[in-house]
């Protein structure tokens, strides 16, 4: 039984971090309201600071630690990287829900609390969210591919259930002995993204593979940042909505303030005001900072885990093959 504590990775410090703001207090404000976890737990190498943070402390607990510099004698450059490590390591000690700070909770995940491990696909890139793109494409590559299934890029490690000392996280963190990203380049997901994807065909006993519309859906790609940041969407299968920081931030996150989210409507805005209804006017203007969240579509009936099997692996085949 995966025990019902949240936790969070904020590392304040390093290459593209930024301070904890509106985005990030969502993140948690968010998953406090829908899932009542028993604690929500920052991992921090030092404790954020501003006004969205001071919000955050009455319902959140700092746990102060220290980045990875290297795994395995690998050096972890980027602090997305030093982020990725954290977290199994994290899950590995405790157990728990694992949530980025740029996610928004829209619905409960307690039914995933029965579960070993878990998470969730991610679709590749290029996606066609609608027919008419599907079309587009086909006639400008003069191929029907546009119309096949979707590809499945990797398992997204943005959202993660896990036991505490799961055999999955086990393997998952031993595959870390080959890690060699620098950075942004080709290497940049392969274990956070497509090396799980890898373990789950492996040991498909130790781990249940869940949709990619619960967690990841839309993409970061341009169509899909625009159907959270700039119209209004239903997504009813939705329990979480990942919201991509790393493509998202300089042109949605950066200048968000509360006065725009509250007067302008997208699918993120919508999802985002829920979750600020016990801000006293007062101090909108002076909590004014980067930030973004995620919507509550109508209840409709939850989506089915997916275990791992032979059909599941068939489905899940990366973009690209494993280096």
């Amino acid at each position: 039984m995966i025990p019902n504590l949240h936790h969070f990775v904020f590392l304040g410090s390093g290459r593209e971090s930024h301070p904890f703001g509106l985005v990030h207090y969502l993140a948690l404000k968010s998953t406090h309201e829908v899932n009542r976890p028993d604690s929500i737990i920052v991992h921090c190498n030092r404790e954020p600071e501003g006004p969205w943070w001071e919000l955050a402390r009455s319902f959140a607990t700092v746990h102060q630690i220290e980045a990875p510099a290297e795994v395995f004698g690998n050096p972890l450059v980027h602090p997305a990287h030093q982020a990725d490590v954290l977290r199994l390591q994290i899950l590995q000690e405790m157990g728990g829900v694992y949530l980025d700070t740029d996610t928004i909770c829209v619905k409960p995940l307690r039914e995933f609390l029965s579960l070993a491990f878990a998470l969730g696909q991610q679709f590749a890139v290029p996606h066609y969210y609608r027919t008419e793109r599907k079309l587009r494409a086909s006639i400008r590559t003069a191929s029907l591919a546009p119309f096949a299934k979707p590809r499945i890029h990797g398992l997204c490690n943005a959202v993660l259930f896990a036991e505490k000392d799961s055999a999955f996280g086990r393997v998952w963190l031993e595959s870390y002995r080959t890690f060699r990203s620098t950075g942004r380049d080709d290497y940049w997901d392969e274990h956070s993204v497509q090396m799980p994807l890898r373990l789950a065909r492996t040991h498909p006993e130790w781990v249940t593979i869940l949709s990619p519309y619960f967690f990841h859906y839309p993409l970061w790609d341009g169509e899909g940042l625009s159907m959270l940041f700039e119209k209004t969407h239903l997504f009813p299968n939705a329990y979480v909505h990942h919201l991509w920081q790393g493509n998202s931030w300089r042109k949605y996150l950066s200048d968000l303030s509360v006065e725009r989210l509250m007067a302008e409507d997208s699918t993120y805005n919508r999802i985002a005001r829920k979750y600020l209804q016990d801000i006293s006017p007062r101090h909108r203007p002076v909590i004014e900072d980067a930030g973004t969240a995620c919507e509550h579509p109508a209840e409709v009936r939850p989506g089915t885990t997916v275990a791992v099997s032979q059909a599941a692996a068939a489905h899940s085949r990366p973009s690209a093959p494993f280096t």
